[in-house]
């Protein structure tokens, strides 16, 4: 989960369009890409609170791993190996 505080007005604008991208970017489905969960904007009443103009967020998922955590485990007993 990532947040972008002061975001708001023209920059709320701009941020719906980046969040159009990331949809489009993340509807590959590249297993090097993070999967976009969700994402949006909380309006600045909401945060004035907190003294904050605004506040863009999004939740990505981690993509597939590129390689299975058992080859990772063969590694770093390789390594430990050749250290020894």
């Amino acid at each position: 989960m990532q947040f972008y505080p002061g975001v708001s007005d023209v920059a709320e604008e701009l941020w719906k369009q980046e969040l159009t991208v990331l949809r489009r970017v993340a509807a590959l489905k590249h297993p090097a890409l993070p999967g976009l969960e969700r994402g949006g904007h909380i309006e600045e009443s909401a945060t004035r609170w907190f003294g904050v103009r605004g506040c863009a967020y999004v939740i990505t998922r981690s993509g597939q791993q590129l390689y299975g955590s058992h080859h990772y485990v063969d590694i770093v007993n390789v390594i430990r190996c050749e250290g020894s």
